[in-house]
């Protein structure tokens, strides 16, 4: 600058020259153009978006571009009509000529605006969680319904089942053991399997306990060679094994019988115990005399204990008798004095006698059945009773000669035997016409005259309704009713004895060894 321009005053050296006039203001501020201007406000650069180091070139802000080398101007922002030097404005409104700048990121606090919860069956947890109770769900209804309940109290329509609930009379369970034998018809007597049980083999005698849950269950079926499974009929004989201190309810139960998708009916079950004693071991048979079991029956026998029989007692008093003293009279006998005779000797001519021959008498057998006292375990065989009784050790060995011992001790087998006593095989001995025969061809025939192998084994009460029955050699034998003390009659001989059933049958002790029938 010079002195002569008459536009700048002169200025004493160092101090700021005054201010200009204001220019007019930006048209591009919205504003009073007659509004002082201050020039020591600032745009806010934070609100308008630009950098704080930079300041507002005047010509950029639309002051006057003709004072060259003056300093930068600063916008007043009351002169611009911006209100309050807080107050933000639009960038893109800032300043003419400036580029656009993207406006703010503003952030939320969430404190402030917290957000909306998701509901429960939007979450991936909760869903998942719930599809795999339903999975569960379904499992479970298919494992019930397909075949999951292995264990169900019903037979299905091609098999037979048959519980027994054992009890005392206060309702305690009783640890009972059972052997049921299954017969089917005659043209098929063993051609069935067991499902209850595991492990019997077809055809066989099943065995179990009620345990501590004081109930059993048994269940068949007829096997694959059987044409008509549903129409396929059985019998049943079980033998029970009955403890101390339990008497079982008799001599007649009413068992529940449920038919498959039939109406539940009753069944009549008859149970007979080998001993009065209740204070030891005994044994009960265990029949249904009336029913033939079907496929598709459900038997159910409740044995509550029966009450005790009544104890009755005996009046032993002993009535004293008083004896009468008898006193004898002392008689004097008179003495008689005879004179002395002689009497002539006489001889006496001696006589022969014809010797006298006298018919031999034959003793019959013995029928006293008193001494006969078998122990039986429901486990025993056949050949284990013969072998354990005194009264049949000529049996016995008539067994052994005769080569059948191996098979009365089969439990597979199933046989009625009728088996003289040793007083029975010792009088056919005395007699020529009527011992036994030394071949073992012979002898094994004669046995077999004495055995029937029909299924099941009847007991007497059966064996007595019977006309005859058919034995292993032979016609059949009859039967018939006889006087005490026998208890029946087969053939020409006496039944003197039932034994206990075995495992695999029933003994019958005769008092005469049968002769085979043509």
């Amino acid at each position: 600058m010079s002195d002569s321009d008459p536009t700048l005053p002169d200025t004493p050296a160092g101090s700021v020259p005054p201010p200009s006039p204001s220019p007019p203001a930006n048209p591009t501020l919205a504003g009073d153009p007659e509004l002082p201007g201050d020039p020591t406000q600032l745009i806010d650069p934070v609100g308008a978006g630009m950098d704080p180091t930079q300041l507002i070139d005047s010509a950029g802000a639309g002051m006057d571009p003709t004072r060259p080398g003056q300093p930068p101007l600063f916008i007043d922002p009351l002169e611009a009509g911006m209100g309050e030097p807080t107050t933000l404005i639009p960038v893109t409104a800032a300043v003419a000529g400036m580029p656009p700048i993207d406006p703010p990121i503003v952030l939320v606090d969430p404190d402030e605006f917290p957000e909306e919860p998701v509901p429960w069956y939007k979450q991936p947890g909760p869903i998942a969680a719930l599809i795999v109770a339903l999975l569960l769900i379904a499992g479970l209804i298919a494992w019930l319904v397909f075949g999951g309940d292995d264990d169900s109290d019903e037979a299905s329509a091609t098999s037979t089942f048959l519980v027994f609930e054992t009890t005392d009379d206060t309702a305690r369970n009783v640890d009972v053991g059972f052997l049921v034998t299954v017969a089917g018809p005659a043209d098929a007597p063993t051609s069935f399997v067991w499902l209850r049980p595991d492990g019997v083999l077809p055809g066989e005698t099943a065995g179990e306990r009620t345990g501590s849950d004081g109930r059993v269950a048994f269940e068949w079926e007829a096997d694959a060679t059987v044409s008509d499974p549903a129409a396929w009929r059985s019998t049943v004989t079980a033998l029970a094994q009955v403890p101390p201190g339990w008497t079982p309810p008799g001599p007649n139960v009413e068992c529940v019988l449920r038919p498959f998708d039939g109406q539940v009916t009753s069944v009549s079950m008859n149970i007979e115990v080998d001993s009065n004693d209740d204070t030891i071991d005994r044994s009960a048979t265990v029949t249904f005399p009336n029913h033939t079991f079907a496929a598709g029956d459900s038997v159910t026998c409740a044995l509550v204990a029966a009450a005790p029989a009544p104890t009755t007692v005996v009046d032993t008093t002993v009535v004293e008798t008083t004896v009468v003293e008898t006193t004898v009279v002392e008689t004097t006998e008179a003495t008689t004095t005879l004179p002395a005779t002689t009497l002539p000797t006489t001889t006496v001519a001696p006589t022969t006698l014809a010797p006298t021959t006298v018919p031999p008498t034959t003793v019959p057998p013995s029928t006293t059945t008193t001494t006969i006292a078998i122990p039986v375990k429901p486990s025993d065989s056949l050949w284990d009773i013969i072998e354990r009784e005194v009264e049949l050790s000529e049996f016995e060995q008539f067994v052994i000669d005769a080569g059948f011992r191996d098979e009365l001790d089969d439990p597979k087998r199933t046989f009625t035997i009728f088996a003289p006593t040793n007083d029975a095989i010792a009088a056919a001995n005395q007699l020529p016409a009527d011992s036994l025969p030394t071949d073992p061809d012979a002898l094994n025939d004669l046995l077999l005259a004495h055995a029937s192998n029909i299924v099941p084994a009847p007991k007497l009460a059966d064996l007595l309704k019977m006309t005859s029955i058919n034995v292993l050699f032979g016609g059949p034998q009859p039967i018939a009713a006889a006087p005490r003390p026998a208890l029946g009659k087969i053939g020409e001989s006496r039944i003197v004895f039932q034994a206990d059933p075995a495992s695999n049958g029933v003994l019958y002790m005769i008092d005469k060894v049968l002769t085979p029938r043509p």
